[in-house]
């Protein structure tokens, strides 16, 4: 049986669920369980009342809170338990589901709800770049994901911040980090940097450092203990938010050298600040510099 099913069956344990209409949390919002069976009309609870032209009364007129605007409570984790716990379901899902769960499922054990009705298997469309794509990095959609649940809308320049810390942080750190005390694929695994937030560029910096091709175990091996990095710095960026320390990001000083002049002061052609050279290795000292602020014009009617 696996995690997530365990997980479920404990939850309508919890509730002591028996067939009959009770209310699921799930993503802070209840959801309705009917019978399964018909019930008879004395049985069901009051209907909405009706006032006038089909008004509804006030009560039903109370307006609904945003769940996109309610925050998930944090709790301080071990960042270390939290990589073990990715490390450990890795093969579950990849490498999303893997951070995602090594937070999530850690915290449903530990505390219960509402962690333990998170809909965890959402979180396997990661894989390999976004459904194999080669896209963004699954250890940083899922860390990503995890910032936006526990910070949401109280604070998005705080939100971004986090994020980008860690996008920068996989960019310029070997990696993997992580080492399993019994590795299940593969016993030594080569680090390198990633360069980019993409996935297809990582794995071909580990291929080029390793000399192994990208469908073998060492590769999957690598992308397993990235993985667990993924959840381990994701938990040491919450826990120091929540303990009201300030996010550390900091741009790469040679995206930041192109932003001043392809960014929105001078030739605005360019939104974004992964690593350039990562796309770009032919800029050089020689690449053309503007002298003087470009005359921009607005857009014809």
């Amino acid at each position: 049986m696996t995690i997530e099913k365990l997980l479920r069956r404990d939850f309508l344990a919890g509730l002591g669920l028996a067939g009959g209409g009770s209310l699921l949390l799930g993503c802070g919002m209840p959801i309705r369980q009917t019978a399964s069976h018909a019930e008879e009309p004395s049985q069901k609870q009051p209907q909405e009342k009706i006032s006038g032209a089909g008004e509804k009364t006030a009560e039903s007129k109370a307006p609904l809170q945003r769940p996109d605007l309610v925050s998930w409570p944090w709790q301080a984790l071990d960042p270390q338990e939290a990589a073990q716990k990715a490390y450990d379901i890795y093969p579950d899902g990849s490498c999303t589901y893997a951070v995602m769960g090594g937070v999530i499922l850690l915290l449903a054990e530990r505390f219960g709800q509402p962690y333990r009705s998170f809909p965890l298997h959402m979180a396997r469309f990661g894989r390999e770049g976004i459904a194999g794509l080669g896209s963004v990095c699954g250890v940083l959609s899922g860390g990503a994901a995890l910032i936006s649940l526990f910070i949401g809308e109280k604070d998005p320049a705080v939100r971004e911040s986090l994020i980008r810390e860690l996008a920068f942080w996989y960019e310029s750190t070997e990696l993997p980090i992580f080492r399993p005390e019994k590795p299940q694929w593969a016993e030594n695994v080569a680090t390198c940097r990633a360069d980019s937030v993409l996935c297809h560029i990582s794995a071909l910096r580990w291929t080029q450092a390793s000399g192994r091709d990208a469908y073998s175990q060492e590769k999957k091996e690598r992308c397993r203990r990235v993985s667990a990095d993924g959840a381990w710095k994701t938990v040491e960026l919450l826990n120091r938010h929540f303990a009201g320390q300030p996010c550390l990001a900091q741009l790469p000083k040679d995206t930041q050298t192109c932003l001043e002049c392809h960014g929105k002061k001078q030739l605005r052609d360019i939104r974004g600040e992964m690593r350039c050279s990562t796309c770009h290795p032919q800029l050089s000292e020689k690449h053309p510099k503007l002298e003087s602020p470009p005359i921009l014009k607005p857009p014809s009617p």
